[in-house]
């Protein structure tokens, strides 16, 4: 590992994964990728148990042997010890930074059962695992709109706070916005998905922001992504 670099074990299949590879190429975090492949199963050795018990993707490894997992409590960590990465990442104003961090836990909490409703569609039986029942799949779907519309409600308080809009009235996309459009970009993968962001003009305009943003690591990440769903 090259001096003052970060090693992330991950797999671009997985959302939260390409958060904080993201994160590090636009905020210019020198850093590494240890590709850990999911569908092999090597988040369940040995040596991956040591870094993270849970067996889950990210994790972020530091010069002195030291792994944090979590990809919010990562992209933070870092943030917090990158003197150089610009504040509006994760903004130092204390009700700016609640409302992302409320965002966030949010995405744990509700937008994920947009990701959810994939595995049941296609990313379960990509994995050789039982592909989900009909009935199973639309409640998992009936969530997945659920959480689309109580985000865009999300993102109309945000625009009612600041000049900008990206959460908390930012005029740039922070860590909790990053992380949130890698979730829903689950959904542009698998047939109807992107119907569930449709209704919301809002979410659909948020998350092409974001996307410019990140140009031209969003789009690289993508093709990773595709690549590694095709060789599963």
């Amino acid at each position: 590992m090259a001096a003052s670099s970060v090693r992330i074990y991950a797999d671009f299949v997985s959302q939260p994964s390409r958060a904080v590879i993201l994160f590090c190429r636009a905020a210019r975090i020198p850093h590494e990728v240890k590709l850990t492949r999911l569908a092999k199963g090597a988040n369940r050795t040995a040596e991956f148990l040591k870094l993270n018990p849970l067996g889950q993707v990210p994790v972020a490894e530091f010069e002195d042997g030291w792994a944090l997992a979590e990809s919010h409590a990562i992209m933070k960590y870092l943030c917090a010890t990158h003197p150089e990465v610009e504040d509006s990442w994760y903004p130092s104003d204390a009700r700016v930074r609640a409302r992302l961090d409320a965002a966030m836990d949010m995405q744990h909490s509700q937008i994920r059962r947009c990701s959810t409703w994939t595995f049941a569609r296609v990313m379960g039986p990509l994995g050789d695992l039982p592909a989900a029942s009909p009935e199973v799949a639309e409640w998992h779907g009936k969530m997945a709109r659920r959480s689309i519309k109580q985000f865009d409600s999300v993102l109309a308080q945000s625009a009612a706070e600041g000049p900008g809009s990206f959460l908390g009235g930012t005029e740039r996309a922070s860590i909790a916005d990053l992380s949130i459009a890698c979730e829903l970009q689950q959904l542009e993968g698998v047939p109807g998905g992107v119907e569930f962001m449709q209704p919301s003009a809002r979410v659909l305009d948020w998350q092409a922001a974001v996307k410019e943003q990140l140009q031209p690591h969003w789009d690289e990440a993508c093709l990773k992504r595709a690549a590694r769903e095709a060789e599963s």
